[in-house]
């Protein structure tokens, strides 16, 4: 059945090459614009922008940019707005995010200045989509949420779709899989309702996607053979890119190298032709990752080296500066408007309170004079120049403590002045430091292992990882030496910044040791790597000097044998087994091994104790011990930094400690790890509540 989808699959591929959409209704828009009326000149201009955006981004953009002068010109509001709108799609689909931002988010301006509810929900979509396309997923859902809402409150099933869609892409790239095929089966069928079969065809293509990242191959090649079929109907030729690459990657990893090679060629002449540097990137990637596996290591090096450059030109400085900048807008929009409502009151207040006291006095005032009125005309008017005097007294008075008051007034507005450029400068400082750091995750993320090369080790898998600041002095990894399947996790000194340092030393010393010296025992990785690690921060042993180091797990397993080797510096590691006939507990023997079993449950817990000393400089420093031990099928093997249990809670101030750890991993032991995952995250944010996370967080777990 699989070989008969990849079949189907290569001949549709096979004929869309060299396919282009007749010009026809391209043509017949253009004859229009020699008859047209200005408005109706917008219009066009819009429509063949929108046209062309995925087939020729470069003509759409030239058409985008006409309607918008044209526009400004006759003061034509929605055109306005759509031709923003339509234009950044296009300047995103060449790669230029930068520009795309600027043409999104002056939309979304003008769709609020002049209160166009549909234009404002495709401008969030627009914002949404392009922090999807820079992995900034919390971001895009923020956006197509506030997209969802609007679509919602004018009943627009069209944008509605498109939330959704882009919702699921935002979960996918969380690697949140069911939720991704839940959206986007959702989109799938509004358009089906709608009978958008260019729609249905993006739709598609993405559950495609969720599936292939499930490794389900069977249904993937049957929603990209189903995308294939709806490409026709709009020449979307970056769709059309994508779906090659992905191809290409199926290909790829049943090993049948020469199509793969074919498809992701073919990706990367489309991705050429319509300028999108993604596409190129990717395309470039899946050409490295074929020469790798065929051992061609020197062109793979070369088209990686293509492929950091593309990285470079697609996530520069320049847009993550304009993405701060303009949160950081939003945010002061907001405040300000509180402020100016508050000082609103205050004034209406203060008016109020003025008003009444004038009242007051002139009531006051006129009954003196009338009752003097009464006693007699003369002694009233000789006590009326005595209060006119006094009057006149008070009222230079006045005058004088006026112009104290705005000597002050003009000090503090001087001070405020010096105030503000301080703040400003701060929050300068405060921008360009996040930014740095953001960058610096981005590098930290590239080294650790993706879920690609988790997936290729193991057929089952979690990667819970959070770190307590932007970077994570945490870090895992995993390697295949011969047939010994390699599993690591390290808790530098430290969080943020430095942990992230000495996490990086260490992911360079362990691939050199390995490199090295091959794997013979898990303790001689260890003893090697504490003398290199007192080596490069200058550790002696003499007590002044920093103690720096990190704590360590390592399991080496023989696939042939299921034979373990584990060693640790102060972190153990845990084994989950099934209760059966044949593992009745209490059989395990060894000091450094013990068993927790919770009545009720058909799981139990066996944990290897680490060696009491860390990499690095130690008191009493002695060789790590090697331990071996027996796994069976379908035991789970979890290795883990010191953050989950060591959290404060937000209700109690209590640790979540050791022993509530343990038994949340046998409770959860029957569930697939996906979901598993899910409940450690779950368990972890309902436990902390608002409290501040206290280090960095990572539970790495795989089945056997």
């Amino acid at each position: 059945m699989l070989k008969k989808s990849f079949f189907i699959l290569a001949f549709l591929l096979n004929s869309f090459w060299g396919f282009t959409q007749s010009n026809s209704s391209i043509d017949s828009l253009n004859n229009l614009l020699k008859k047209a009326d200005n408005p109706t000149k917008v219009d066009i201009y819009t429509k063949l922008c929108w046209k062309l955006r995925n087939s020729e981004p470069g003509n759409a953009i030239v058409y985008g940019e006409k309607a918008i002068e044209l526009a400004n010109e006759i003061n034509y509001e929605e055109g306005i707005v759509k031709a923003y709108s339509f234009t950044g799609v296009a300047y995103r689909n060449i790669s230029n995010y930068s520009q795309a931002f600027d043409f999104y988010f002056k939309g979304l301006e003008l769709a609020k200045k002049y209160n166009i509810p549909e234009q404002q929900g495709y401008a969030y979509i627009n914002l949404g989509n392009l922090y999807l396309y820079q992995k900034n997923h919390n971001e895009a859902i923020i956006n197509l949420k506030n997209g969802l809402a609007i679509a919602n409150s004018i009943s627009n099933n069209g944008m509605i779709s498109y939330c959704y869609l882009n919702l699921g892409r935002a979960e996918l790239l969380a690697n949140n899989l069911a939720k991704a095929e839940k959206y986007f089966l959702s989109s799938l069928k509004i358009r089906k309702v709608m009978n958008d079969e260019a729609k249905i065809a993006v739709s598609s293509k993405y559950l495609g996607d969720v599936y292939a990242a499930q490794n389900n191959f069977e249904k993937a090649i049957a929603y990209y053979n189903k995308a294939l079929l709806g490409i026709k109907k709009n020449n979307d030729l970056d769709l059309l890119a994508d779906i090659y690459n992905k191809a290409a990657i199926l290909y790829l990893n049943k090993k049948q190298y020469v199509p793969s090679k074919k498809y992701a060629d073919k990706s990367l002449v489309i991705s050429k032709q319509i300028g999108s540097k993604l596409r190129i990137r990717d395309a470039y990637q899946t050409c490295a990752d074929i020469n790798k596996a065929t051992a061609n290591y020197k062109d793979a090096l070369l088209k990686l080296e293509i492929v950091f450059k593309y990285n470079d030109s697609l996530f520069n400085q320049e847009l993550t500066e304009k993405i701060l900048n303009i949160q950081y807008l939003v945010e002061q929009e907001r405040k300000q408007n509180q402020i100016n409502l508050l000082n609103s009151e205050k004034e209406n207040q203060r008016a109020f309170i003025i008003v009444l006291g004038i009242v007051l006095l002139f009531g006051v005032f006129f009954l003196i004079i009338s009752l003097r009125l009464n006693h007699s005309r003369k002694k009233a008017n000789k006590e009326l120049e005595s209060q006119k005097a006094s009057v006149l007294f008070k009222n230079e008075e006045l005058n004088t403590q006026n112009e104290e008051i705005q000597t002050i007034a003009d000090s503090l507005s001087e001070a405020n002045t010096v105030i503000s450029l301080q703040k400003e400068e701060v929050e300068k400082s405060h921008q360009q430091i996040t930014s740095s750091i953001n960058y610096a995750k981005r590098i930290q993320t590239a080294i650790l292992p993706n879920a690609d090369s988790l997936s290729d080790l193991f057929s089952e898998h979690l990667v819970f990882f959070r770190a307590k600041n932007i970077v994570s002095g945490d870090f895992y990894w995993v390697k295949k030496i011969d047939n010994y399947t390699v599993m690591a996790v390290a808790d530098c000194t430290g969080h943020g910044v430095p942990g992230a340092f000495l996490s990086m030393l260490g992911i360079t010393l362990l691939n050199e040791i390995v490199r090295r010296d091959n794997l013979s025992k898990t303790s001689t990785v260890l003893d090697n790597l504490r003398d290199q690690i007192k080596l490069s921060l200058k550790q002696t042993g003499k007590y002044y000097e920093n103690k720096d180091g990190m704590d360590f797990a390592i399991c080496a397993i023989d696939t042939n044998t299921m034979q373990m080797q584990y060693s640790g510096a102060n972190n153990p590691v845990y084994i989950i087994r099934k209760r059966t006939a044949g593992n009745v507990e209490g059989n395990l023997e060894g000091d450094r091994i013990k068993e927790y079993v919770e009545d009720n449950s058909n799981y139990y817990l066996i944990e290897i104790k680490p060696d009491r000393q860390p990499i690095g400089s130690h008191i009493k420093e002695y060789p790590f011990t090697n331990i071996q031990f027996k796994l069976q099928e379908n035991d789970t093997v979890f290795l883990f930094s010191d953050g989950y249990y060591d959290q404060f809670s937000g209700e109690t101030g209590k640790k979540f400690n050791k022993a509530r750890f343990r038994k949340l991993l046998v409770s959860i032991a029957d569930k697939k790890m996906e979901e598993q995952q899910d409940i450690l995250n779950q368990s972890f944010v309902e436990w902390k509540k608002s409290r501040e996370q206290v280090d960095d967080v990572l539970v790495l777990g795989v089945r056997i």
